[in-house]
């Protein structure tokens, strides 16, 4: 070893004592960084002693790194050792990327019924889920998504799910078609006088009830003859027809007929009763030889529904035409739809409302003055339509109005709702029951219906009507009154 050699092995021995064999004169080896191995020069050790090579490690970054081996040399009478140096292993970490479950979002495009459940759900990778789709009557329902599935019936279940996806249900309106039917009966069904009448009249109703068919009015006897006192004209009264319709606003009805209570206060109180379990008021029926007042009061519940009912009165007319519509529309904006005046021959007349409880719809009333038939009220029936409103019945003056206002026509709108009317067609009433439910049944089947009064039908078609008394066959309440 030369001089600066020597010098720099007794500095580094100084410095750092663990590094240096005791009492020899071998410099130690050296480790190169990154597992890179240098090996230092060694002299014989003193006699009798042994040095050791000292050794360090290096480090990878995530890798292996490879120890250097530290050499010794053998003294004279000892041995000299060297040590190995210990490499270390990196390690990393990171996410996995398989996905065990995903979400399903359900929506509704539109309106017209409902997706259960409404919320997103978590679906495990692969498996499938189900949702119920219901439309509302008058409604059909199609689905679609990025999930992909099958609708059977109301339940809509997805194909196998691998990512996030949604159903989205959308409900389309039915065309509105209506069917009739005529059931001749001995004599007026709704004019009957007897209390065996009276169970017959209830067994017809629910007879026709349980197919579907909806009681709508019975087409009086008619003579179509002038002369009253012939054997001929006797015999050509055209039998009684009790009209029903089937319009698909309910799968089936039931009815129930009760006595007629004694005052006005009494029937509310019935009529509450009724509409709490569902049953809606539909008129007073039947004849008390002597008596003013019908004797019996029809209800009728529509099948498959919960809805209840309430109703409400309010001081009847005569009075002025805008008094008679901001009372109207008083109540029309609480939800009630007008039925119209009640009690003719009770102590005190009232103006009758009642309120679908399931509903949201809201009413507004106009009235326009009677215009000369039939091409007047065609052009304003068709006016009024455009923008919404529907015509209800007449108001007759020194009745629900004064005297002294013209005679009016009584339209309502559903706030809630985009629907516009239009007439197609006016024709003449039939001479009989069976002309009349085969005319019916050539506009139903087109989606006509008609608005009747004591000469003529004005055939209209309803659209964008989505549900509710608003869009079906006119029915009390709305236009039958006594």
């Amino acid at each position: 070893m030369n001089t600066i050699n020597k010098l720099a092995a007794v500095v580094v021995c100084g410095l750092v004592l663990t590094a240096c064999g005791g009492g020899g004169n071998d410099t130690p080896d050296n480790t190169g960084s990154n597992g890179n191995t240098s090996t230092g020069p060694s002299d014989p050790g003193s006699s009798g002693n042994s040095s050791t090579g000292g050794s360090n490690t290096g480090t990878g970054s995530g890798n292996t790194g490879s120890g250097g081996t530290g050499n010794g040399s053998t003294g004279s009478g000892g041995t000299g050792s060297g040590s190995t140096g210990g490499g270390s292993t990196g390690s990393g970490s990171g996410t996995s990327d398989t996905q065990t479950s995903y979400t399903v979002t359900p929506s509704i495009n539109g309106s017209g019924g409902a997706i259960n459940p409404a919320a997103a759900v978590s679906v495990t990778s692969g498996a499938s889920t189900s949702f119920q789709v219901t439309p509302n009557a008058g409604y059909t329902a199609s689905v679609g998504g990025t999930c992909g599935g099958t609708l059977s019936g109301t339940t809509y279940t997805t194909n196998a799910v691998t990512a996030n996806c949604t159903v989205v249900a959308t409900f389309a309106s039915k065309p509105l078609t209506f069917m009739y039917e005529g059931i001749q009966v001995a004599v007026d069904a709704a004019i009957f006088q007897t209390a065996a009448d009276a169970a017959s009249f209830l067994a017809l109703l629910n007879q026709e009830g349980a197919r579907g068919y909806r009681y709508l009015y019975d087409q009086y006897s008619q003579k179509v003859c002038t002369d009253n006192m012939s054997s001929a004209c006797d015999s050509s009264y055209s039998p009684t027809i009790s009209v029903f319709v089937n319009d698909g606003s309910a799968p089936s009805y039931t009815y129930d007929l009760l006595p007629n209570p004694a005052n006005i206060n009494d029937f509310i109180t019935q009529a509450n009763t009724e509409g709490a379990k569902g049953y809606q008021y539909m008129g007073l029926y039947g004849i008390t030889p002597g008596a003013m007042t019908p004797p019996y009061a029809l209800y009728r519940k529509d099948g498959g529904s919960t809805t209840t009912y309430t109703y409400a009165t309010d001081t009847a007319g005569p009075m002025a035409r805008d008094a008679f519509l901001n009372q109207a529309n008083t109540h029309g904006q609480l939800g009630y739809w007008l039925y119209g005046r009640i009690g003719q021959n009770y102590t005190v007349p009232v103006n009758l409302y009642v309120k679908n409880n399931a509903s949201n719809a809201t009413y507004n009333y106009h009235a326009q003055t009677l215009l000369s038939l039939p091409s007047g009220v065609t052009d304003q029936i068709n006016a009024e339509g455009a923008n919404g409103y529907r015509l209800m019945f007449q108001l007759v003056p020194n009745s629900d109005i004064l005297e002294s206002d013209l005679s009016s026509m009584l339209y309502i709108k559903d706030q809630t709702q985009s629907a516009s009317f239009i007439i197609q067609s006016v024709e003449s009433w039939p001479s009989d029951g069976t002309a009349l439910i085969t005319q019916l049944n050539n506009y139903g089947a087109q989606g006509y219906t008609p608005w009747i009064n004591s000469s003529l039908l004005y055939f209209f078609k309803t659209t964008n009507c989505s549900s509710g008394w608003f869009c079906t066959v006119f029915n009390p309440p709305g236009t039958s009154r006594w």
